[in-house]
């Protein structure tokens, strides 16, 4: 929360939750930050339709690193990681 707060973005609200079988219904993209996510959520599938809607947010890195008990350096590595995914998604999707 500190190091997008830094980079103007708020994210005190945020609040992360497990993934529901309706969100294959809810969402028409559903990114994963790892090949472990990647998987639990390709065996919840129930068709290629919903198989479709899963992708990894950085492909070309495969893995996301999970800051959580690393330092302040981890957390802004991370960040740039997925502003930079995040950006690159943004326009394949033309938002």
């Amino acid at each position: 929360i500190a190091i997008a707060k830094s980079f103007g973005l708020n994210l005190s609200a945020h609040r992360a939750r497990a993934f529901q079988k309706s969100d294959f219904q809810n969402f028409t993209h559903i990114f994963v930050m790892d090949q472990q996510n990647y998987k639990n959520l390709l065996s919840l599938v129930e068709n290629e339709n919903e198989a479709s809607k899963i992708q990894l947010i950085c492909p070309t890195q495969k893995e996301v690193p999970d800051p959580f008990y690393e330092n302040e350096t981890a957390f802004l590595k991370v960040f740039h990681i997925l502003e930079a995914a995040c950006t690159e998604q943004a326009k394949k999707l033309k938002i």
